[in-house]
């Protein structure tokens, strides 16, 4: 059985965290860092995850993916290097790579995970993760909304009473959750957010700054009669990354500093590249993202409100995400709640900050399901009403939002229609009264009733909600007992078939990823070894003693010139053999 791990995967990084000797740590990826971009790049078959992927991107960015969590439970289908991948797909590159990290680090098989995902997730984008964690080969043991993970990794759970407000603006998605914390008991009062809002939209909204600027800048350069100076550069993809790229930059530095200066070479006109340089101030900044921030003060006089509190009820807010590192963002939740937040780089939550506190607590629940800590209790809610479609189109709401999860709620109905020998069951989430204004789950039929008039066949829908939020809705003639059910994995989720043969592609990718880091090994091995060559003074070395030692030195460096592991190592050795015998006789 191998080691459970917490992940955070994120929509612009993702990380893991692992329970050790008594408490949760960051695992670093293979570059050293904590957190891993959450960009993939596949080119000539060759799988890049991270900081490579965005190297790549540089020179090819039409071949990059970023931000795949916003596309999560949809019918998108991705094209990169010749084929077709779902949102699954690629997340499981991402988390391929961390569970490889995690291996490397820990020393031993990573098989299962804790998996955060935002509170406001539906069925259909968790049933994705669920299948991306499978292609990636992991098990999932627990999903853990992101906003309670958060709140275990700060601790709150060890306060007598407590409400705590959990505000967590990521890259993609934004949550808000009210929680009430009583003898280690998590509820959650109320949650709200946006899945489709976060730090790619500032970084958008400021790239677009930054091409209005060059586009006044380059005008001559860019004169067409079809097109405007604006939508030459935007359309351009090499240009949108590197003006993708200053702007978070821009965004990182405005964070701390008064103005942020950016200065990057763009290759307009068709000529050579030219300097483009400006300046953002802060004011410019915040100006520009207020709508944004706004939008996301909205949820939480929502999450209050449904909460029935007012911002004095609260004893303490927290702030997740690596948005909450702008000084703008701060300001309007503090000016909001009338408290200062408390954000992860003020808080002892280890090492991870902002960034990693969502892991982290993942990691401690990991830790809980193994049995090394006492586990939390946890009462999570659901974030929308869930229900059924009614004669007309009318939606009949059967678990309202914000209802504490696990829970099983029935409801009775009847049939429409004379001598209805089959029902279907519609099922939606959304809060509009017609259900051509909420998104439909799932739908499914139950056959075989009795011919009856209308109204005399009765029927109970079941919805039963899991501690992961995943949704079963069985329905039952209460007549003959046929009944029919369905566990919601709404439309663009992957079939079964089609996550088999996901994990079948990336076990594939995992050979040749293993083949390329051992090779990868080699070079670097071989490398120092060619250095240790140069510290050797061969003048002093009579010419028939120093011929193995040249013959070994081109054999290793023919070796280098092609790609077999053992064939570098072998004359890695050989010439090892040879410097260590010139060092012992001269």
């Amino acid at each position: 059985m191998g080691k459970l791990i917490g992940i955070d995967l994120g929509t612009t990084k993702s990380c893991a965290a692992v329970w050790q000797d008594g408490a949760p740590v960051m695992i670093p990826n293979r570059e050293g860092n904590r957190t891993t971009p959450s960009v993939v790049a596949l080119v000539g078959g060759k799988r890049l995850v991270g900081e490579a992927a965005i190297r790549q991107a540089e020179l090819t960015p039409e071949r990059i993916v970023r931000s795949i969590k916003r596309e999560m439970g949809t019918s998108a289908r991705i094209r990169m290097d010749g084929h077709q991948y779902s949102p699954a797909e690629i997340s499981a590159m991402i988390l391929r790579q961390l569970r490889e990290d995690a291996e490397e680090y820990l020393g031993e098989p990573v098989t299962e995970a804790v998996i955060s995902v935002p509170a406001y997730f539906t069925d259909a984008q968790r049933q994705a993760t669920r299948d991306a964690a499978t292609i990636a080969g992991l098990t999932v043991r627990r999903m853990l909304n992101e906003p309670t993970a958060a709140a275990l990794a700060y601790g709150v759970n060890n306060e007598p009473v407590s409400k705590v407000m959990v505000y967590d603006l990521g890259g993609g998605t934004f949550d808000v959750s009210v929680l009430d914390i009583r003898d280690k008991q998590i509820k959650v009062l109320a949650t709200a957010g946006n899945s489709r809002l976060g730090g790619d939209d500032i970084d958008r909204m400021l790239c677009e700054m930054l091409c209005r600027r060059a586009a006044a800048q380059f005008s001559g350069l860019l004169a067409d009669g079809r097109q405007s100076e604006e939508s030459l550069l935007l359309n351009s993809p090499q240009i949108t990354g590197l003006l993708t790229r200053a702007a978070v930059g821009a965004k990182i530095t405005l964070s701390s500093e008064p103005e942020a200066k950016v200065s990057v070479m763009l290759p307009v006109g068709g000529k050579e590249p030219v300097l483009f340089e400006t300046v953002v101030t802060r004011p410019e900044f915040e100006q520009l993202i207020r709508p944004l921030i706004e939008m996301t003060m909205e949820p939480v006089r929502q999450v209050l409100s449904d909460s029935h509190l007012n911002p004095e009820d609260i004893n303490k807010v927290l702030m997740v995400g690596g948005c909450t590192r702008i000084p703008a963002v701060r300001g309007a939740l503090r000016l909001l709640m009338g408290q200062q937040p408390f954000v992860g780089d003020d808080l002892s939550c280890e090492d991870g900050g902002c960034e990693g506190s969502v892991a982290l607590g993942a990691a401690l629940q990991a830790a809980a399901l193994n049995g090394e800590v006492s586990e939390p209790v946890f009462l999570d809610v659901t974030p929308l009403t869930l229900g059924i479609e009614t004669m007309g189109g009318v939606f009949s709401p059967i678990i309202p939002r914000n209802t504490t999860i696990p829970v099983k709620k029935t409801a009775v109905y009847t049939t429409a229609a004379n001598f209805q020998t089959s029902v279907e069951i519609k099922v939606y989430q959304g809060e509009r009264q017609m259900t051509r204004g909420n998104r439909l789950l799932g739908n499914f039929k139950l056959t075989g009733l009795k011919r009856a008039p209308r109204g005399m066949v009765q029927i109970a829908v079941t919805f039963e909600i899991d501690a992961s939020g995943m949704v079963q809705v069985t329905a039952r003639d209460l007549a003959t007992g046929r009944a029919q059910d369905i566990v919601i994995t709404a439309f663009g989720n992957l079939s079964r078939r089609e996550v088999e043969r996901a994990v079948a592609d990336a076990q594939r990718y995992a050979r040749e990823d293993h083949a390329r880091r051992q090779e990868a090994a080699c070079r670097d091995a071989a490398e120092a070894v060619l250095g240790r060559l140069n510290e050797v003074n061969r003048r002093d070395i009579p010419r028939e003693s120093r011929r193995g030692l040249d013959e070994a030195e081109k054999r290793l460096r023919r070796a280098l010139k092609g790609r077999d592991a053992e064939s570098i190592r072998q004359a890695s050795d050989a010439l090892t053999v040879e410097i260590n015998q010139m060092f012992y006789l001269f």
